[in-house]
This record gives C-alpha cells, sequence and structure tokens, in this order.
C-alpha cells in the first residue's frame, strides 16, 4: 500500500501550522511539475521522528518552477519568516536557481519529540554546473572539501524556522560509475570512513550523496536498490518496532545514515518513502 499525503498526516497527527500550510500550497502549485513527493521519517536511538515531507520537481529548469517559488517567497514574507537577520542565503536561493537554470526541491519538517514547537522548511537547488557554483559552497563546507573533478551534481539548500533561523546544506551526488575514478576514490578516502568507503562499494546504489550541514561533515545517503542483505536486515530491523515506516519498504527510496563514519552502527537513520500528493 502506497500511503497518500493525507493519510500520513492523519496517522502521524500532524499538526496544522503556518509553514505546513505555505508547503502545501506550494505543492499544489507544482503539480504539473513534480517528480516525487517524499515522506521520511528519522530514528534517533530508537525515537521516531515521522513529520517530514519533501517534493522535488519533475524538470531541472527553473522557468517551469517560477511561478510557484514566487508564491513560496510571498507567502515567508506575508507571514513574516522573511527577511531575517540569518535569511540571507535562503533569499538567495531562487535568484541562484535561475541563473543555474536547475531543478528546485522543498521540503517540510517538524519535531514532534525533540521539541513540540519546531518547524522549518528547507528549499534545495539541484544543478550541474559544478564548477560554477563552487564559490558559494566553499562558504558553506569545511576547508578542502571542494568537490573532486569528476562531480557531475550537487545541491544547496537552506531551511528557515518557525523562529526565523536559518541554516544551509550542501548535497554531492555521484553516480556508480564514478566511484572508481581517481580523483573521487581520493576524496572519499578522505571524508568517508573505511567503514562507510566498504559500505559504498558492497551496496549496489546507483547514486551515493555526502551532505553538509554549516561546514560540518553530516550524512550518507544510498538510493534504493541496494542488493544488499546486511544493509536491507539492518533497516527492518531498526523499523521492525514502528509499523508505518516497517509497512513501507516497498516504496523506499534513500537511506541516509552514518553522521560520523559509523556505517552501520549509525545511531540516526533518515528513510524516504514515495508518497501521493492527495
Amino acid at each position: 500500500m502506497l500511503y497518500t499525503y493525507s493519510q500520513l498526516k492523519a496517522l502521524l497527527e500532524i499538526r496544522p501550522t503556518l509553514q505546513l500550510m505555505i508547503f502545501e500550497k506550494y505543492c499544489r502549485s507544482m503539480l504539473h511539475n513534480t517528480r516525487v513527493l517524499e515522506w521520511s521519517c528519522k530514528l534517533v536511538d530508537g525515537t521516531l521522528e515521522g513529520a517530514r515531507f519533501l517534493h522535488t520537481s519533475l524538470h531541472r529548469d527553473f522557468k517551469m518552477a517560477r511561478q510557484a517559488v514566487d508564491g513560496l517567497y510571498e507567502n515567508l514574507i506575508d507571514s513574516g519568516f522573511l527577511p531575517s537577520s540569518q535569511g540571507e542565503f535562503f533569499m538567495s536561493l531562487a535568484p541562484l536557481a535561475e541563473k543555474l537554470a536547475g531543478g528546485v526541491a522543498l521540503g517540510y519538517a517538524e519535531r514532534k519529540y525533540e521539541d513540540p514547537t519546531y518547524t522549518e522548511l528547507k528549499f534545495y537547488v539541484s544543478t550541474d554546473q559544478v564548477k560554477i557554483i563552487e564559490p558559494i559552497i566553499e562558504k558553506l563546507i569545511p576547508p578542502e572539501a571542494i568537490p573532486p573533478r569528476s562531480t557531475t551534481r550537487l545541491m544547496v539548500a537552506a531551511s528557515i524556522d518557525g523562529r526565523k533561523r536559518s541554516r544551509s546544506r550542501v548535497y554531492y551526488l555521484w553516480n556508480r560509475e564514478h566511484f572508481k575514478r581517481d580523483d573521487v576514490s581520493r576524496w572519499m578516502s578522505r571524508w568517508l570512513s573505511p567503514e562507510e568507503i566498504e559500505l559504498t562499494r558492497a551496496c549496489n546504489s546507483e547514486t551515493v550523496s555526502l551532505a553538509f550541514k554549516d561546514c560540518m561533515r553530516d550524512m550518507l545517503y544510498l538510493s534504493v536498490p541496494f542488493e544488499m542483505p546486511k544493509l536491507q536486515r539492518w533497516i527492518a530491523s531498526s523499523t521492525k518496532d514502528y509499523h508505518i515506516p516497517y509497512s513501507q519498504l516497498g516504496n523506499l527510496r534513500w537511506v541516509g545514515l552514518s553522521k560520523s563514519g559509523e556505517a552501520l552502527k549509525s545511531k540516526e537513520m533518515n528513510l524516504y518513502y514515495n508518497c501521493v500528493f492527495v
């Protein structure tokens, strides 16, 4: 069974926040330009945070998303979330997407257990013009973490939360064919632990992504299918006590894990599933 957005809202008892309303309005305006709507959950030390969604545009061309993105910014400004003292980078992302003719995505998340009042929207811009964007991401990543030459795609993102605080993200993405290239291997040996390198080589993920958050290395992401029984058993074992994520493993798209190089000993896991905006 593939859950709809409305079903997940009810099952997870997601509250009707102002940022959620802005997210839903954006999704409705992007119905013609939807590649996927993902529901995600975060498992940390046995606690499930499930109120997380991500809409990704179908077309990697900002012109197709301009009207919805303009509406998003207008709603954030009208609602008082922007501009803010920390929101300068968030404000710059739409013009950046236009310059790069890139694709866009918008995420919504709340933290029911960690902080019941917390909500955030996260806006992403994806591009294959890696060299052009390097001067921008230099400020968002650790020193010497500039992507290797063979990197063909990356995403930059910024969040704005309900208290007008903003944080940056950068995601490098590699197709499996790039893993064996010398420059990528050297780069990975610096930024991934031996256990993580072994994991990326053992699984059959077509795409691998590494994230940086606020100038620090963050999660490693692996796309489905993994074709790695050990990884699949670990995910199943971690979710078996939670009916919704466990029952949706057939609709799994990505797993995020290993913030600190722990690979399959990671205490935190993000799972991303297909869902339908209905």
